[in-house]
């Protein structure tokens, strides 16, 4: 059971709060079959995103074996079976499509794209650089789109391009902390991380940085002037503080290789978060 588990990432479902994204900043609380709909489409990426995962270590068993950390997931460690692992993957799938019967039909739409977009990346496209990462960033836009159409919001295209430049962030932050990491000189290491090296990949991280606050200072200055409440441009002050903070993470600190751990163990970046959604809900509502 506890293999079962671990082979689905749970730390990974963190992921998923940007379906959620939508229906918080659409302020419908007093809307409850927005509110279902919205958890089940958040349920429903967690099922199909853990199929994924599945998916791609049987993709990358033969190598995950051979890379110092990865030996220790469930399928690489032997802790659970090939078989049990192919029949979780399949019953999350079915669990998927039946969830996303409830929602509108471009929700299903979003969720095979996903599907397709990482059956393409574990056959190969993770191997590309730049497409790895575009692929992996992807992911969070589908979530953002998914949790929009599953509740009828118009998602601003500010926050589309700020989501997908964040993730481009986060991404090429975790290849520098793994390029810089021992499984980086592993036999298992990808050829994608041979078109990479910590210049390139120092650029990238500062662009995509910049880029991505341009893109929420844009929205948050929209958002501001069509509510009216002039004081959520602030909330900008909080994103320019967890940017730069992720990059004193990666930079000074040297990690950055599992985002979803650091967002948890980093004290100063977690209460950041929490202080920046919950000044935002308070602008907005109040």
């Amino acid at each position: 059971m506890i293999a079962a588990l671990e082979i689905l990432r749970p730390r990974q479902w963190a992921k998923n709060a940007f379906v959620f994204a939508p229906y918080v900043f659409a302020l419908r609380f007093n809307d409850p079959a927005t509110l279902r709909n919205a958890a089940i489409a958040t349920l429903c990426f967690i099922a199909v995103s853990g199929a994924v995962y599945i998916f791609n270590d049987f993709m990358d068993l033969a190598t995950d074996q051979l890379h110092p950390m990865k030996k220790f997931r469930p399928l690489a460690a032997g802790k659970i079976s090939g078989k049990r692992a192919g029949a979780l993957m399949v019953a999350l799938l079915l669990a998927g499509y039946f969830l996303v019967s409830f929602l509108p039909k471009s929700c299903f739409v979003i969720i095979l794209i996903y599907l397709v977009f990482n059956i393409a990346y574990s056959k190969g496209l993770k191997n590309y650089a730049i497409i790895d990462v575009l692929i992996i960033a992807m992911g969070f836009v589908f979530r953002v789109l998914m949790g929009g159409y599953a509740i009828g919001a118009e998602v601003s295209a500010w926050i589309i391009l700020a989501t997908l430049l964040l993730a481009l962030f986060l991404a090429f932050g975790k290849r520098y902390a793994e390029i810089n990491g021992e499984g980086a000189s592993s036999e298992s290491a990808r050829r994608s991380f041979n078109s990479y090296n910590k210049e390139l990949l120092g650029k990238l991280i500062t662009v995509s940085c910049a880029a991505a606050l341009i893109c929420y200072g844009i929205y948050a200055a929209d958002a501001a002037a069509r509510t009216g409440r002039q004081e959520f441009v602030y909330t900008t002050i909080f994103v320019v503080f967890g940017l730069f903070r992720y990059m004193q993470i990666i930079f000074v600190n040297g990690s950055g290789e599992e985002p979803e751990k650091i967002l948890f163990r980093d004290r100063p970046l977690a209460i950041n978060l929490v202080l920046w959604l919950i000044f935002s809900v308070f602008i907005l509502i109040y």
